[in-house]
């Protein structure tokens, strides 16, 4: 069996689709900080923003740093960047919505509690 050469052309397409950050205003009951588990990208949780965004939720679906790159990319990046990065996203949705939810596909966030103003 071949290997995947991870640099190659279709390779990088794919990964720059898997990784795009996506947002979707739904509306006034609130924010969703959608967040994808290791080695995916906001591609897997397109598909449940827009669902959340139809019944009146904000989802947004950042990239963590590191993920939907080259192995050697991810193993580079630290969990404190993963936190640094979900805690800025986070906080930026506190500022614009009176309750915030964040869904996980990895491990649970420690810096995400259900936030009230």
């Amino acid at each position: 069996m071949a290997m995947i050469d991870p640099d190659n052309e279709e390779m990088r397409k794919l990964r720059a689709v898997m990784g795009e950050a996506f947002e979707y205003d739904g509306g006034k009951r609130g924010a969703v900080l959608l967040l994808h588990g290791m080695m995916g990208g906001p591609l897997q949780l397109h598909e449940l923003g827009r669902r959340l965004a139809d019944e009146g939720f904000h989802a947004r679906g950042p990239l963590l740093p590191g993920h939907c790159a080259t192995y050697d990319a991810l193993s580079k990046t630290t969990a404190k960047e993963w936190q640094t990065t979900v805690e800025r996203e986070y906080l930026n949705l506190t500022r614009k919505f009176e309750r915030v939810h964040v869904l996980s596909m990895g491990e649970r966030p420690q810096a995400h509690q259900e936030h009230e103003n």
